[in-house]
């Protein structure tokens, strides 16, 4: 443990500067930096939390294979001020904390430089993952790495009272609770600590401590959980939550096993080294390491168990930074400590390199495009907003409140301000797919209540029988724009 010294207050000033400026620079769907820049997945959160403040229901008036967390966070966000910029305040809040506890975490084993290495090295990570920023991953962060602060403050301890204090329990349940009502994967390094903390205490025959500990962190998932139990119960909403938050996710995670080629598979491997490091290093140092090495294994392996077998897009990975940060201290107290140096079997030290060095590697990788990628917007401005200007231009103003949209960006609603008059308003093929019952219901909507306007993106309209003969039958196309085709209903009068 490392003791603090009076200049440790300057990092309450220049962390969450640093995320500040990390976040302008690269969080390119929120930034002041790129107005004209909405992603996808963070343009449909967009739209979510504008609905949620306008008193539209989650899975009622909108709907997506998340949990309702991240969308009453985006409408905590525009709360703070009605436009992007309070997504990004939003953001550089939860930046400034996880900034904070990634140093704090490393401070209480190594020296400042080698805590501001840490965190920079931590920073690349999330960097070369960031994808745009404002994903469930960046905001989920501190609700992984709170936990993870007090777990290795208390740590040091050989009696499992002190180690594992009842009266912070609530703490890991509440973030776990958050956790799993935002995405269940996230939770993997929480499960993995809590999968240590239940063997060790039992282990130890510690079980009045086991049972305090399961009180206090199950009242700090209730506090979570009951809550927004309650909402979607008033709300009559309960059963779309449920099929929105966990039973697509799962039918997702399914899909995704068996659709992997060999060069996808090494993508995942290569995007998990950093969990996989932490597996290998916390198991060859178990018995050293101030006792992080069992907990740093479990988490890995946990990472490893949840991620490994999903799709890879880049912001999934950003859940190996925390098992990420405790290989690097684990590694630092085992190199720098002749005796368990030699402990480690030479294979060991090989199979680590190997895997240091793949990380490295592709990880650079990332990092390229990513920077020069945030260059090249910088210098050109996008043109989508004006062409998304243009198809608004032709519904009138008192029936913007009945549009739909077909597999259309989400950037198209985030940046007009209109909301889709049907809950299905983006993914429709990739969930009918998951979820045989969303077409059916999209059928019945199209052939009993069409809406006044429809936005199709690309050539969907081929793909979807139904939707073709309604466009056939009862509309006309009024515009086309950048793979938007907008088409006016004509049988409405």
């Amino acid at each position: 443990m490392h003791k603090n010294n009076n200049r440790e207050w300057l990092q309450f000033l220049i962390l969450p500067a640093a995320a500040l400026l990390f976040l302008f620079i690269f969080s390119t769907t929120s930034s002041p930096l790129f107005p004209n820049h909405f992603g996808s997945d963070s343009a449909y959160f967009l739209m979510t939390g504008r609905q949620i403040l306008q008193g539209g229901i989650p899975y009622i008036d909108f709907f997506d294979m998340k949990g309702p967390v991240i969308f009453f966070l985006y409408a905590l966000g525009l709360s703070l001020h009605d436009s992007r910029l309070g997504i990004f305040l939003l953001q550089v809040i939860f930046m400034s904390a996880s900034f904070l506890l990634i140093y704090n975490i490393a401070r209480q084993f190594v020296s400042i430089k080698k805590s501001i290495l840490a965190l920079l090295l931590c920073g690349a990570v999330l960097l070369a993952n960031l994808e745009g920023g404002g994903l469930t991953e960046e905001l989920n962060l501190p609700f992984i790495l709170l936990p993870l602060f007090l777990f290795c403050r208390t740590g040091n301890t050989r009696n499992c009272a002190s180690r594992f204090p009842p009266h912070l329990s609530w703490i890991y349940g509440f973030c776990f609770g958050v956790l799993i009502l935002t995405r269940p994967t996230n939770a993997a390094v929480l499960v993995g600590l809590g999968v240590y903390a239940l063997v060790l205490l039992i282990k130890e025959r510690q079980f009045a401590v086991l049972l305090k500990n399961a009180v206090s962190c199950l009242i700090g998932f209730a506090l979570v959980l009951l809550p927004f139990t309650l909402y979607f119960l008033v709300k009559h909403a309960l059963h779309e939550a449920i099929v929105g938050a966990f039973i697509l996710p799962l039918f997702y995670a399914g899909e995704s096993i068996g659709s992997k080629s060999i060069g996808v598979w090494m993508v995942t491997l290569l995007s998990l080294s950093p969990a996989l490091w932490g597996l290998l290093v916390g198991f060859f140092a178990r018995k050293n390491s101030n006792d992080l090495g069992w907990p740093l294994a479990l988490s890995s392996a946990a990472v490893l168990a949840f991620f490994s077998f999903g799709f890879t897009y880049p912001h999934y990975f950003i859940m190996t930074l925390p098992v990420f940060l405790l290989a690097l201290i684990v590694t630092e107290h085992s190199f720098s400590r002749e005796k368990l140096r030699l402990e480690f079997p030479k294979v060991a030290n090989l199979v680590l390199c190997f895997v240091a060095g793949g990380f490295l590697l592709f990880y650079s990788s990332l990092l390229y495009p990513t920077i020069f990628g945030v260059g090249k917007l910088i210098r050109t401005a996008s043109s989508s907003t004006s062409v998304f200007e243009s198809l608004l231009a032709e519904i009138p103003q008192q029936e913007r409140d009945d549009v739909w949209g077909y597999e259309v960006e989400s950037a198209w609603f985030a940046s007009t301000g209109v909301s889709p008059c049907y809950r299905y308003s983006a993914f429709q093929e990739h969930f009918a797919a998951l979820y045989p019952q969303i077409k059916e219901e999209m059928d019945e909507m199209l052939l009993t209540q069409p809406p006044k306007w429809i936005l199709v993106g690309g050539n969907s309209e081929t793909r979807y029988v139904i939707l073709q003969d309604v466009l056939n039958a009862s509309y006309r196309k009024v515009a086309s724009a950048n793979s938007i085709s907008l088409y006016q209903n004509i049988a409405v009068t």
